[in-house]
């Protein structure tokens, strides 16, 4: 049954990745783990800053970034891309 779930998803968006909990990322591994054992990866976008986690009210942990990235490398083979601009604040804030 879970193979016929995740099967559906070619792509998965796991946006503000920074607030996730262990559970959660637990559950999400189960799933990629399923699809792994089927040769049914989906593509995975982690995207999220863990300098900017807030719920740790709620179990939260910036650590699973790091390690959710270190496990996508490892079943997927794919790019790791990084994206380090700012265009919330203008030039000058930044610079101080």
């Amino acid at each position: 049954m879970q193979y016929k779930l995740d099967s559906r998803y070619r792509h998965v968006l796991l946006d503000e990745f920074q607030d996730t909990n262990p559970l959660q990322w637990q559950i999400l591994r189960a799933c990629f783990d399923a699809a792994v054992a089927v040769d049914s990866q989906p593509t995975v976008f982690v995207v999220g800053d863990p300098k900017q986690s807030i719920y740790r009210f709620r179990r939260a942990d910036a650590r699973l970034f790091g390690m959710a990235r270190d496990y996508l490398k490892e079943i997927s083979r794919r790019t790791e891309l990084h994206n380090n601009h700012n265009r919330r604040n203008a030039p000058a804030v930044l610079g101080a």
